[in-house]
Parts: structure tokens; C-alpha cells; sequence
């Protein structure tokens, strides 16, 4: 055989690229408000969570958002009184470019086809697949209840954490009731969302952006807090969820994690388009998740963090860093604010958060479009070194320590505290938030590779051209799929399950499976694959040197192109079989 292509993509199924709706944007935290024409939605959350081992969690929450700034408002559920600081989007943008899925198609020739054919493989796209006005609030103590218990500032945001006293009424009123007094926007939060956290005596944290701060200074909150194992409370979320929001998140800790009160999903990879991986990932999730009534989590990586040392911070971000802090800038300031724009500002992940914040705090008397314009071309583009922006060199590297470096550093000594990660990724709409997800750690799971890789053998002969000749491809799960020309055969739809099983998974043993689809996904593909023409079929009607013409269905052969008795007999035991467990005991 004949190696002579290679199909790759890398699929980010979190983020702009793995949604269709671009411009909305989370609010965060798990829930947010608004109302009107600007109402606030929720359209994906990342998460890092790490398990110290003590009873406390560190959770950094990626908060994003589309909306006017005085419309924020950031409500959690807390056990107790957390530490809250700041990391950065770039961090999470890093950590999902290391450990996306990958699909990998190797293609090789098997026989020889005709002369001189003209057979060029696509390429395929690798790409990633993915708060409010008035900042006084209330004393420490009042009459209404409520009691606040810690408050503080984190880079562009203000925060409360308050304790509400079930003695003096509702808990959920009474919150409600104090934070609309307080300005956090929560119009559309009923007190239903709140009663069952309030009722096991979680405090909330409520978070929104100062007075001098836009939307865009949005940037995730890293909180540390007593609890024994990471949960996410996303019945919160359904306030303002968008249809299939995506949930990815990152556990740290020293094994795999599992998903204990959700499902394990494995996908059907037969379903992913290998030629372009990126265009139907999501939608394959999807639908694995709502045959988990959207309640089950697909594992996409699981692995030591040895690979992830240097993902976040790198060794060369710390020597750039330790650069600019030891060279003298009082008279070449104009060389530092070029040097802090190449490494903070047009870096390979785009301008690291922060980096506005500790140009207006350095320079309080530089104008904001000459900070745009400084951001958009470098110090020489506005002043030369003569008619330099009042600032100290001294006053811009600590700014930048608080705003920009530490948080990227802080999360990057995080991942190394820990010797695994588990990435896990889901999709849910607002009517499945009805269970919180909770995770914990099983030692005896094996790891779980981010890269996929197929195997496609192109079945040549002398009388066929070799972009005509039929082809196989052996799948990582062992399904085996034919077709012809450069397009995907197998589509999805109802009558093909999207999971190859569902798993339920606790901190010990390989779990049960509680579904598995294996046997009907083999007899669907074999029904499809068998009207694939041979090479010999195809040599029959093909003269040598010939182009043959394409039947029109021929390059889109799928699971609903023929519907023998066999298919249609199988297609109603598995939908018989789909009904009666769609709803598995959690």
C-alpha cells in the first residue's frame, strides 16, 4: 500500500467557532439578569476545577457576555466564604488548544488505478471546534436578613458574599429582595432557582463591574471555597440558557474524573464527517446528549498534565517577564511599551486581559483614544521619545504584574500542583438543567487520548480512476464505513443513535453500561455499506482512462439512503429500545 494523505482537524466544541450563535455570550457565574431587548444569555461555560484534597475546591470560571456593562450581574451559590481572585481568557484559550479532540485520517491506496489520474485529497479545516450601575451596598448587618459576610474588588469587578437568615422570611425573597435594592440586575430569577441552595445553607456571591469598567474588561473569576467535590449548579443557568448551551470542564486531581450523577458518553464516531471534522462535532454531541436526556458528559481527554507545563505560562513568557522588570526604562520608555505591546498585546493568542487596565492605571492622564491608538500600533506610532505620555515605568510593570501576569502565572501553578487532568465536555438546553452535575475521581479508568486517527484505503483497479474508486474506513471504534469521491456517506438523523454506549461511572471499577448501541450502529452501516459498488462493480461500467459518472446519490450514501425490511425491522427495535431507556435512573 501507498501512503498518500492525511486528513487532520482539531475541534474546539466550546467557543465562537462551535456555536451558531457568535455574539451570544455567557453571562458566567450560573445564572444572570435583564429583561427587554438587551436581556442577557447564556450560551457556553467553561470551567477549571481543582480537588485539593483538604475540603476546599478552586474553581476559575470563564464569565461570558454580551450586553451592556450596568446590565451584569453574577450570582453564585457558595458553601461558605470563598477566595476571590482573577484569571485570564487567554489561559482558557491555551488549555483548549492543548487538549481538543483531533481527527486524523489516514489514507493509503490499495491496488493500482488507472493511469494518470488526477486524485488530490482535501485538506481539512483545522480549526477550533471551540456587572451594574451603583457600586455602594448595604452594611454587614441589617434588618432585612441578610447579613454580608465579605466583600471586596477583583481587577474590573466589585463582589458580596451574603448569608441570608431563613428566621426573617423566605431565603429566596429575601435575596432576591436585597440584591435588586443592592443594583444587581436579577429580574427574570424567581425565588424557585434559589430555594434549593439557600435551603442547604449555601451563602451567594454576587459579582458586577465597577462603575468605570465596560463589558469588555469581562474576564473569568478564580474562587476557592470549602466543599468536598467540584459541582456546577446549572439549574441556575436555565434562566438564561441558550438552546444546547455547551459546559466544558477541566478537572485537576490525581486520576481521571468522572461525571458521578450524570452519564458517560461514548460517541459514535461513525456520525463525525472525517473529511471535515469541525462542521459536525457539535451537533454529534448534541445529539449524544439528549439521548442522555442531556444529562451525560463525553470524555475528551484524560491524561497527566505532562504535557501541560508549559500551556498556560511558559518558560518564555517568565523570561520575557523578568526581561522588563530588570531593564532599566527610565529613559527608553518608549522601547518598553513596544516590548509590553509584542509579548502582552499581538501575542500568538491575541492581547492577554488585563492589558488595557494597567495602561489606564499607569497613564490616568493619557486619553482613551490615545490608549486605542497606542494598543492598535505601538508607542513610536503616536510619540517619539521626546513627547512621551506622562507615566513611570515602575508603576506600568506592577500594574501589569496584577492585571496581566499574575493571573496567567497563578493558573498555570495551579495545573502543576496537579498530576492529571480530565477534560469533559456537554451540551444542555434549559428544560435539562434540572440536576446539578457533580464529579469526583476514579483511579482504576484509563486514560483517554484527544487524538482520534482512521484509517481510509482507497480500493483501486486498472480500470478505475482513483478518485472514482470506491474506499473503507476503519474507525478508532472499530466501525468500518464505505464510500465514494471526497464526501462523508454516513448522516445523521433519528434513525442513527449518536452514542455507541452510556455509561454510568462511580469512583471505583469500569462502571455499568446502562446502553449500548454497538450492534444496531454495525447492522445500519452494514445496510449503507453494502450499496457502496465494488471495484469490480465500478471496473464494469468504466473504461480505462475514463471518467465514469457518478450516480447522483453515490457520494452522499447515508444510513436513510436504502431502507430495506432488514433496516426498517432494526431502525423500530432500536427506537423501541431508545424509548424505554431514554429516561435511566440517575
Amino acid at each position: 500500500m501507498v501512503r498518500t494523505a492525511l486528513y487532520c482537524a482539531s475541534i474546539a466544541a466550546f467557543g465562537a467557532l462551535a456555536f451558531s450563535s457568535a455574539d451570544a455570550f455567557a453571562c458566567g457565574g450560573f445564572f444572570c439578569g435583564g429583561s427587554g431587548p438587551q436581556q442577557v444569555n447564556q450560551a457556553a461555560e467553561r470551567i477549571i476545577f481543582a480537588e485539593h484534597g483538604d475540603g476546599s475546591v478552586t474553581a476559575i470560571v470563564q464569565i461570558m457576555y454580551s450586553g451592556p456593562s450596568d446590565r451584569f450581574a453574577w450570582i453564585l451559590p457558595v458553601p461558605g466564604i470563598p477566595e476571590v481572585g482573577l484569571s485570564s481568557n487567554v489561559a482558557f484559550s491555551a488549555l483548549q488548544n492543548a487538549t481538543n479532540p483531533q481527527f486524523q485520517m489516514n489514507t493509503t491506496v490499495e491496488g493500482e488505478c488507472a493511469p494518470n489520474d488526477q486524485f488530490a485529497s482535501p485538506t481539512a479545516n483545522g480549526a477550533d471546534a471551540g456587572v451594574a450601575e451603583g457600586n455602594n451596598v448595604a452594611n454587614n448587618t441589617n434588618n432585612s436578613g441578610v447579613t454580608v459576610v465579605d466583600r471586596g474588588s477583583a481587577g474590573p469587578y466589585d463582589y458580596v458574599v451574603i448569608q441570608i437568615d431563613g428566621a426573617a422570611g423566605d431565603k429566596s425573597q429575601l435575596a432576591l429582595d436585597w440584591l435588586t435594592e443592592n443594583n444587581f440586575q436579577v429580574t427574570d430569577v424567581g425565588p424557585d432557582l434559589l430555594a434549593p441552595y439557600l435551603d442547604e445553607n449555601y451563602n451567594l456571591l454576587a459579582v458586577r463591574l465597577q462603575k468605570s469598567s465596560d463589558a469588555g474588561a469581562i474576564r473569568p473569576l478564580r474562587l476557592k471555597y470549602e466543599t468536598e467535590h467540584p459541582m456546577i449548579p446549572i439549574k441556575l443557568t436555565a434562566v438564561a440558557a441558550n438552546e444546547d448551551m455547551g459546559v466544558m470542564t477541566w478537572l485537576l486531581g490525581s486520576s481521571r474524573a468522572v461525571p458521578v450523577n450524570y452519564k458517560a458518553l461514548e460517541i459514535n464516531d461513525a456520525l463525525i464527517n472525517w473529511f471535515n471534522p469541525t462542521s459536525n462535532y457539535n451537533d454529534v454531541v448534541i445529539a449524544a446528549a439528549n439521548e442522555a436526556s442531556g444529562q451525560g458528559f463525553v470524555t475528551e481527554y484524560a491524561d497527566t498534565t505532562a504535557d501541560l507545563g508549559q500551556v498556560v505560562f511558559t518558560t518564555f513568557d517568565e523570561e520575557q517577564w523578568e526581561f522588563l522588570n530588570t531593564r532599566d526604562w527610565s529613559n527608553e520608555r518608549a522601547a518598553m511599551l513596544d516590548a509590553t505591546m509584542s509579548n502582552y498585546v499581538w501575542s500568538q493568542n491575541g492581547m492577554w486581559d488585563g492589558v488595557r487596565e494597567a495602561f489606564e492605571k499607569a497613564m490616568p492622564n493619557v486619553s482613551s483614544e490615545d490608549i486605542d491608538t497606542l494598543l492598535g500600533c505601538g508607542a513610536y506610532c503616536i510619540w517619539d521619545s521626546g513627547n512621551m505620555p506622562d507615566f513611570e515605568p515602575a508603576v506600568l510593570l506592577a500594574a501589569l504584574d496584577e492585571f496581566v501576569v499574575a493571573p496567567m502565572r497563578d493558573t498555570q501553578e495551579l495545573m502543576d500542583e496537579f498530576s492529571y487532568v480530565t477534560r469533559m465536555y456537554t451540551t444542555l438546553s434549559a428544560h435539562e438543567m434540572t440536576l446539578d452535575p457533580s464529579f469526583d475521581y476514579n483511579p482504576d479508568l484509563a486514560e483517554v487520548s484527544n487524538v482520534h486517527i482512521a484509517e481510509r484505503i482507497i480500493e483501486c483497479h486498472p480500470d478505475i480512476l482513483q478518485q472514482d474508486a470506491p474506499w473503507r474506513v476503519e474507525l478508532p471504534s472499530g466501525l468500518l464505513v464505505r464510500g465514494t469521491g471526497n464526501s462523508w456517506p454516513i448522516v445523521q438523523d433519528e434513525m442513527m443513535p449518536a452514542t455507541l454506549s452510556v455509561s454510568e461511572i462511580g469512583t471505583s471499577g469500569p462502571g455499568t453500561v446502562v446502553r449500548d448501541n454497538l450492534q444496531i450502529i454495525q447492522d445500519l452501516l452494514a445496510t449503507a455499506n453494502a450499496i457502496v459498488p465494488t471495484r469490480e462493480e465500478m471496473a464494469g461500467t468504466n473504461p480505462v482512462g475514463k471518467r465514469r459518472d457518478r450516480p447522483s446519490n453515490c457520494s452522499s450514501v447515508g444510513a436513510t439512503s436504502v431502507l430495506s425490511p432488514l433496516l426498517v425491522f432494526a431502525f423500530i427495535g432500536w427506537r423501541r429500545r431508545r424509548r424505554s431507556t431514554t429516561q435511566v435512573p440517575s
